[in-house]
Order: structure tokens, then sequence, then C-alpha cells
């Protein structure tokens, strides 16, 4: 399966469930896995910045009439769970960006401990650090002490690489440009 398969395919689902996952406490909500999305990071799980994410990947590429109709009605039906139920999706994302963040920390301290080793998951993990950037779009400024810890670990991130080739499926890097997304233009020495 394409990005463009995967990532229609999670929103389907996501959005058949969206509404009633808005209301509950829980942060990460199981789905069935999407075939074939184990090789796009493993979308079982429903989550405001996967959501975010899957949605980001689909406006990179080119859809037909047909899939761009669908993308247009499931935003529409996304963003009006997201505007009727605001305070919760809120949480729920500045819950999942300090996760991710928490991650992503981890995983910088294990590359720079031991590159050659943890440098293959590279393109899986720096998920992660694209997700926390979409949370911080819709969210806006984070909590001051996760700000400095997001700026620690990009000034790491830059001292153990440098810039380097679009690391994702190409058909994805219009959507991805460097100048945001810089992450995702990283090669290691």
């Amino acid at each position: 399966m394409n990005h463009l398969d995967i990532d229609l395919a999670y929103l389907r689902l996501a959005n058949h469930v969206l509404a009633e996952y808005i209301l509950i406490p829980e942060t990460y909500r199981s789905l069935t896995p999407v075939k074939g999305s184990d090789s796009a990071g493993g979308l079982s799980q429903l989550t405001i910045g996967n959501i975010l994410l899957s949605l980001r990947r689909l406006q990179a590429i080119s859809l037909s009439e047909t899939e761009q109709t669908e993308l247009t009605e499931l935003c529409k039906q996304i963003e009006q769970v997201r505007n009727r139920w605001r305070a919760n999706w809120e949480r729920k994302a500045r819950h999942e960006r300090s996760d991710r963040l928490r991650l992503w920390q981890i995983y910088l301290r294990d590359l720079a401990a031991d590159k050659k080793w943890n440098l293959r998951s590279y393109p899986v993990q720096v998920r992660l650090r694209v997700i926390i950037y979409l949370l911080n779009e819709e969210i806006g400024a984070s909590i001051p002490g996760e700000m400095t810890i997001l700026d620690q670990q990009d000034s790491l991130m830059r001292s153990i690489s440098s810039r380097g080739p679009f690391i994702w499926e190409e058909e994805l890097a219009s959507g991805f440009p460097e100048d945001t997304y810089w992450f995702l233009y990283r090669s290691f020495n």
C-alpha cells in the first residue's frame, strides 16, 4: 500500500470513531491497524497527531478528483468534531505532544550515544518530531519547559547531523518544506 491508501484508510477508520474518542479521557485509542501501515509508522492508534500527520501527507501528494472529494469530506467531519469539542481536542493534543517529546528525547539520546545502531530507525523515529511540530502548529506554543527541551533536542540533532536529502519518500517532499521540516533533511556522518 502507498501513503495515499494508508492515510485515507486511517482517516476513514479514525473518522468513524472520532466523536467517541474525543470524549474519552485517554489520549491513545487502539484502532484496527491499517493494512500496510507498518512501513508508514504503524497507524494503529487514534491520536490527534496521527490525524494531523495523515492529513499533511495526503495534502503533499497528487490526488484524483474522487480522492480529493473524499479527503475534503473527511476534513469537514474532522473539523466539526474539533470545533464541537475544542477543549477536549486541545487537551489530548497537549498530552500527546508531551508524550512524543519525551519519546523523541530518549531516541535522540540513544542516537547520539550510538549512531550506527540507532540510525537505521531514524526515518521512522523522526515521525515523532514531525508530529510534535504539527501539534505545536495545531495548539500553539507549548509549555515553556517543553520549548526549552525541544530547543535542546534540536541543537543536539544539528550537532550530530548535517543538511542532507529528504529522508522520506520523494512524493511527500512538497508537503514538508526544508525550511520548516529541517529534521527530515538530515544526513549523519
